[in-house]
């Protein structure tokens, strides 16, 4: 408790000192998926308050990238959220991108696997397909003609923003 207090102190609003955000963050990257968990539990109770969100965005970054089913059920059922603070996207959406990030192909899986009306939005979808693009361009465009008609036009921009600028990206 005393550490994640720590660390949310390190990203509250009004510090300018990028080294002492940037040791809070580093910190985080230092914990293992159970501490995360521990941690997301003990902020439940939290107040939603900026450093507090930042604090619970942060470990979930983390956390999508240690167990990415885990950290998308938890956010989907368990987590209370400042639906204020996340700029009018649902946390499933800001997950999956953080997921396609890193791992495209496993975001695209959970994705398809959501039911219709909580899939992502286009434009993070577009996100999704975009960086399975940017490891094989084929498969993101056999992705792209998948999809249903509404996911085409963000998904269509993604791949051609991929191409024309990361031509040479390395496959997976």
């Amino acid at each position: 408790a005393v550490r994640i207090l720590r660390i949310a102190a390190n990203m509250r609003p009004g510090i300018d000192d990028r080294e002492t955000r940037s040791l809070a963050i580093a910190e985080i990257a230092s914990l293992d998926a159970g501490e995360i968990r521990e941690a997301m539990d003990a902020l439940q109770k939290a107040p939603m308050n900026t450093p507090y969100h930042r604090l619970r965005m942060a470990l979930l970054d983390r956390w999508v990238r240690l167990e990415p089913n885990a950290a998308f059920e938890f956010a989907r059922t368990e987590m209370v959220s400042a639906s204020g603070m996340l700029r009018r996207e649902s946390i499933e959406d800001i997950l999956l991108n953080v997921w396609a990030s890193h791992d495209p192909l496993g975001a695209l899986e959970k994705w398809r696997s959501l039911p219709e009306d909580a899939r992502a939005s286009a434009y993070r979808t577009g996100r999704i397909v975009g960086e399975v693009a940017a490891n094989d361009f084929a498969l993101g465009l056999n992705t792209l003609e998948s999809l249903p008609p509404k996911y085409h036009y963000e998904s269509l921009r993604a791949l051609s923003l991929i191409h024309i600028s990361e031509p040479t990206r390395p496959r997976l």
